[in-house]
C-alpha cells in the first residue's frame, strides 16, 4: 500500500506541514545552504482496518433451516427482518410446553377434579372426626355415669385421636399437593415462555439503523446455533481499528490526532485515538486502538478495508530543521564562517527520515556545508 504521509514509513516518523525552502547560496566552489523554519509531528505507524461503527455480528440463536435472508448491501431499519429460521424441533417443544401449561393451569384451579377430590377427601376426615369426637364425648359421660364399660370408653378414646391426627396429616399432605401444583404450574410457565422466545428468536432483526454488509448463509441451508449469519453495521459512520507495537504503545494516549489512507482514495483522511485495548496481542506483539473520524467524510468506505495510519505523538511549532544527510557523526555539522569550514557540536531534537530538528548549536541565518 502507498502510504501518502511518508515515502518510506517505519515506526516513528516525523513530517512537516509547511513547507520551507533551504536556501542554496554562495558561488560556484561551495554550495551552502541554511536551516528552515517548519511546523513537526512526531507520529508512531500503525496499520489496521475501517469497519461501521456499531459493527456487530448477527449469530444463530438455535439449529434450524434459512427460509428467509435479505441481500448484502441492503439497507436495514432497526427492528427489520434479516433473516429467518424454521425450527421444527422447536415448534414440536412449543406445542408440547402450551399443552403441559394447559394441563397444570387446569389442575391448579379450585374447580378441577384433583381440586375437587382433595376437598372431599379433607370433608370426608372433618365428618370422622366429628362422629369420633361426639361419640368419645358420650362414652366419657357413660362412663362417668358407670353405664359403659373401660374398654368402651378407651376404644373412642383411640377412634377420636386417630381421627383427629389422621385430620392433620391429610391438611399436610394436601398442603403440599397444593404447593406442587403451583410449581408445575410455575415450572409449566416457564417452559412456554423459553420455547416461545426461541421460536420469536427464528426471526432475526437489525439492532439497529444500518446496512447488512455480508451474509453468510442462503435460503434452505442448515445452521447450528452460535453460527454466524450476517455482519451488520452504520452506513454513516467509521470507525478505525489499527494495530500499535509494543514499543509504541506508551506514547499512544486518548485524543490525539491519526491520520490514514487507505488504497481505495488518493487522500489522507482524519481521526482521533478513541480507546486503547489492554490486551496485549502476543502473536504480533500489538495492541488494538480504537480511532474515531473527526470529520464527517464525504467518500464511501467499506468495512474491513486496509490503512495505513501515523499517531501523531508530539508536535512543535517552527522548528529549525535541517536536511538529515548534513548532521554528522557525533551530532555535528560542517558550516561556512568568514570563508572557512568550521565543524561543530549541535543538540537535535526529533529525526524524521529526511529531516532533524536542531535544538541549540544552530540559527536560521547559519550556512552549513554539506559534507563530501
Amino acid at each position: 500500500m502507498k502510504n501518502l504521509l511518508f515515502t518510506n514509513p517505519m515506526r516513528t516518523f516525523l513530517y512537516g506541514l509547511c513547507a520551507a525552502l533551504f536556501l542554496s547560496a554562495c558561488g560556484s566552489e561551495v554550495q551552502v545552504i541554511q536551516p528552515g523554519h517548519k511546523q513537526l509531528r512526531e507520529a508512531v505507524y500503525a496499520s489496521g482496518k475501517l469497519q461501521s461503527k456499531d459493527q456487530y455480528e448477527l449469530r444463530a440463536p438455535l439449529s434450524g433451516t434459512v427460509t428467509e435472508v435479505i441481500g448484502e448491501g441492503i439497507a436495514v431499519q432497526q427492528g427489520e427482518q434479516v433473516i429467518a429460521i424454521s425450527h421444527e424441533a422447536g415448534d414440536a417443544q412449543l406445542s408440547s410446553a402450551a399443552t403441559r401449561l394447559q394441563h397444570a393451569k387446569q389442575n391448579l384451579d379450585a374447580s378441577s377434579q384433583i381440586r375437587r377430590e382433595m376437598q372431599a377427601e379433607l370433608a370426608n376426615a372433618g365428618i370422622r372426626l366429628s362422629k369420633d369426637s361426639i361419640e368419645y364425648a358420650r362414652q366419657q359421660e357413660l362412663l362417668a355415669n358407670k353405664a359403659t364399660s373401660q374398654v368402651a370408653y378407651e376404644n373412642a378414646l383411640n377412634a377420636w385421636k386417630q381421627s383427629k391426627n389422621d385430620l392433620i396429616a391429610l391438611r399436610a399432605r394436601q398442603e403440599q399437593r397444593l404447593q406442587q401444583l403451583q410449581e408445575n404450574y410455575r415450572q409449566a410457565q416457564a417452559d412456554y415462555s423459553q420455547y416461545a422466545e426461541q421460536k420469536a428468536n427464528t426471526r432475526l432483526s437489525s439492532t439497529l439503523d444500518g446496512k447488512v454488509y455480508k451474509v453468510l448463509k442462503r435460503v434452505g441451508e442448515q445452521v447450528q446455533a452460535g453460527e454466524l449469519l450476517a455482519i451488520i453495521g452504520r452506513d454513516d459512520a467509521y470507525e478505525l481499528l489499527i494495530q500499535v507495537d509494543e514499543r509504541d504503545i506508551s506514547k499512544v494516549k486518548a485524543g490525539q490526532p491519526i491520520y490514514f489512507s487507505t488504497d481505495l482514495y488518493e487522500a489522507v483522511f482524519t481521526a482521533e485515538v478513541a480507546r486503547i485495548s489492554p490486551f496485549f496481542n502476543e502473536s504480533d506483539r500489538t495492541f488494538l486502538v480504537e480511532g474515531k473520524l473527526t470529520e464527517k467524510e464525504t467518500k464511501s468506505f467499506y468495512p474491513g478495508i486496509t490503512v495505513e495510519a501515523n499517531i501523531v505523538i508530539r508536535e512543535k511549532q517552527n522548528a529549525l530543521v535541517i536536511p538529515r544527510e548534513y548532521l554528522q557523526a557525533g551530532d555535528s555539522v560542517l558550516v561556512q564562517q568568514d570563508e572557512v569550514q568550521v565543524k561543530i557540536k549541535v543538540k537535535p531534537g526529533l529525526r524524521g527520515e529526511q529531516m532533524v530538528e536542531i535544538e541549540q548549536g544552530l540559527t536560521a541565518e547559519s550556512k552549513l556545508v554539506r559534507p563530501s
